[in-house]
């Protein structure tokens, strides 16, 4: 029929412009070609054409460049199978669920792809303390609790949890850089999704309700998985996270709670 050999001809245009280092299709033009019609990607060119050696030269292929704006591109990530158009496929990366994502640990080095990183999260043995599913998270409060010994250390990182909430997982940890405290609830979603839920956040004494007289309040939306650098959003001071964690027993550790509650913006 039609369609089929309309789909084998869009093929052996692809194959065609394939580039013969890479083996990959290129995404857009100009595409080198040498004197002999050979093509070659911009990243893989040098000085002699890879098929017929000859001098490739300056020659761009305006007619590779129009086919690749009308053929489909698959994604880059490595288990996605999906397919756009050129003028698509850059926006379909930035939210594949097989992109891939930094660790949100802020002290973890690792990238994954984003359909992986609650496997990493359980199996690690330092970056979180879950090891079996993602807690529900409530419509209500949540609330964890969290010690130090030394209420004046400048870096400290605490196990993170991760939550589940309509759908989506979410990672809670508090960390201290350089004496200042940061409050982290990161959404394992792009920076469009996150826009779509509300977080409230209070800081308070571990002894105490979250309308406490002295507490650090935080409203926004939950951090992006995409942004490992941004995650250090919501933060106080160190000296006032001492007055919250005044201890009245001087037998115990110092101590703070986090409380916060996810909805979604209707």
């Amino acid at each position: 029929c039609k369609m089929n050999e309309q789909k084998h001809l869009i093929q052996q245009l692809k194959d065609k412009i394939e580039c013969p280092v890479c083996m990959e299709v290129p995404r857009s033009g100009p595409v080198p070609v040498c004197p002999n019609g050979h093509f070659v990607c911009k990243k893989c060119k040098t000085d002699a054409c890879p098929t017929c050696r000859t001098n490739m030269g300056s020659g761009k292929s305006l007619l590779a460049a129009t086919i690749l704006e009308k053929v489909e591109h698959r994604c880059n990530s490595e288990d996605c199978e999906e397919q756009f158009k050129w003028k698509d496929i850059y926006e379909h990366e930035k939210v594949c669920p097989y992109r891939i994502v930094s660790c949100p640990d802020i002290d973890c080095t690792e990238r994954v792809s984003l359909a992986k990183l609650v496997d990493h999260l359980r199996k690690s043995n330092e970056c979180c303390g879950e090891e079996a599913a993602p807690l529900g998270a409530l419509d209500d409060w949540n609330s964890r609790n969290f010690t130090i010994v030394d209420a004046f250390q400048k870096n400290l990182t605490w196990i993170m949890n991760m939550y589940d909430y309509a759908g989506e997982t979410f990672a809670v940890f508090p960390v201290i850089i350089d004496g200042d405290y940061y409050f982290v609830v990161v959404m394992f979603a792009s920076e469009t999704e996150c826009s779509k839920y509300k977080l409230e956040m209070i800081i308070h004494d571990q002894e105490q309700t979250s309308d406490a007289q002295m507490t650090v309040k935080f409203q926004g939306n939950p951090l992006s998985i995409d942004e490992k650098e941004g995650l250090c959003l919501y933060s106080t001071g160190g000296q006032l996270m001492r007055r919250i964690m005044k201890k009245p027993n001087p037998e115990k550790d110092a101590g703070f709670q986090m409380s916060f509650k996810i909805s979604k913006i209707e």
